[in-house]
C-alpha cells in the first residue's frame, strides 16, 4: 500500500468482536521469530469470503453448513525492517506488560485501616524502623496483600515480634539457630 508493507489476516465468525479497528498487535515471523508492532488499520465486513480451514490445509470440499464467513483485515506497521513480501506470519495482541506488583503475608503487617499498615523493615542503616505501607488489595486465598508504597523487592523486614522488634534494633540477614527460613 503506497510505498510500504501492510499484513492482511482473516477474521472467522467465532473472533468477530475479538479484533476491532485501532486495536495493537504484534506480528511474529514463522521462520526467524521477528516481531513487528503494528496496529488494525481496517476490518473489511463488507466483502467476506466463504470456507473453512479443513478446505484450505487438506482441499476437502465444503457446503453451505460446514462453511463460515471470513473477513479481512489489515494491519498497518510501525517498521517494516526485515519483512519480505509473501512472509507468513502469525499475529497476537499486544498486550501491554502490566508491572509486577508484590505481595506478602497479612502475617508481616501490622493493619491500620484498609488503606494503611505498617511493617517492621531494615533501614539503609541496619538498624529496624516501623515502616508505614500503602495497602492494595487483600487475597484472602493466599492471605496476602499488594503493597502500592513503602516497600520494594530488595527490602527486608521481620516478623513483628512485640519483645524482639523495637526502633533502632541492629538487624542481621542470618536465619537464628534452631529455625527453618529462607535467606
Amino acid at each position: 500500500q503506497s510505498g510500504s508493507y501492510r499484513v492482511k489476516g482473516m477474521l472467522g465468525e467465532l473472533q468477530r468482536g475479538a479484533i476491532m479497528e485501532g486495536v495493537r498487535l504484534e506480528v511474529l515471523s514463522r521462520t526467524d521469530g521477528s516481531i513487528w508492532a503494528g496496529t488494525v488499520s481496517l476490518i473489511d465486513y463488507e466483502n467476506p469470503t466463504q470456507g473453512n480451514d479443513y478446505d484450505m490445509y487438506y482441499g476437502g470440499s465444503s457446503d453451505e453448513m460446514t462453511s463460515s464467513s471470513k473477513y479481512p483485515f489489515y494491519v498497518e506497521l510501525e517498521d517494516t525492517t526485515g519483512l519480505l513480501l509473501g512472509l507468513h506470519v502469525y499475529m497476537e495482541l499486544d498486550v501491554p506488560e502490566e508491572e509486577p506488583t508484590l505481595a506478602i503475608s497479612s502475617a508481616f503487617i501490622l493493619v491500620e485501616d484498609e488503606n494503611t499498615g505498617w511493617v517492621w523493615a531494615e533501614s539503609g542503616r541496619g538498624r529496624l524502623e516501623k515502616r508505614q505501607i500503602k495497602l492494595g488489595e487483600y487475597d484472602p486465598m493466599t492471605d496476602t496483600y499488594e503493597i502500592e508504597e513503602g516497600l520494594t523487592e530488595e527490602d527486608f523486614i521481620a516478623f513483628p515480634d512485640e519483645e524482639l522488634c523495637k526502633e533502632g534494633v541492629p538487624t542481621t540477614h542470618e536465619v537464628a539457630a534452631g529455625e527453618g527460613g529462607v535467606e
